[in-house]
């Protein structure tokens, strides 16, 4: 985890973990972004994602992957914002039946 903090409070929180695999070789997997209620709309999130990948490149990592969630307003905008792309779409199937 990394948080950034405004003084002595924690305004963001970001869980990662570093992967490899065949299609992204070496990567940092942002796992979960969380700004806190008081510290929205400032930033905080975009500031942890810089954060981030310039841990990964001091550590020789060649891409930065965030999981895309649904359900979050304003995520891929901040995320956009922050240089990364839209790369892949996932696909599933539900095998619950009635």
């Amino acid at each position: 985890m990394i948080g950034a903090f405004d003084g002595d409070r924690l305004a963001a929180v970001a869980g990662y973990r570093f992967q490899e695999n065949l299609l992204f070789g070496r990567f940092l997997s942002l796992e979960d972004l969380i700004t806190a209620d008081t510290h929205q709309g400032a930033d905080w999130s975009c500031r942890l994602l810089l954060g981030l990948e310039r841990l990964a490149r001091a550590e020789g990592y060649l891409c930065l992957v965030v999981e895309r969630h649904g359900g979050q307003p304003g995520a891929e905008d901040r995320y956009r914002r922050s240089g990364l792309i839209p790369s892949s779409i996932r696909y599933s199937k539900l095998l619950i039946t009635d």
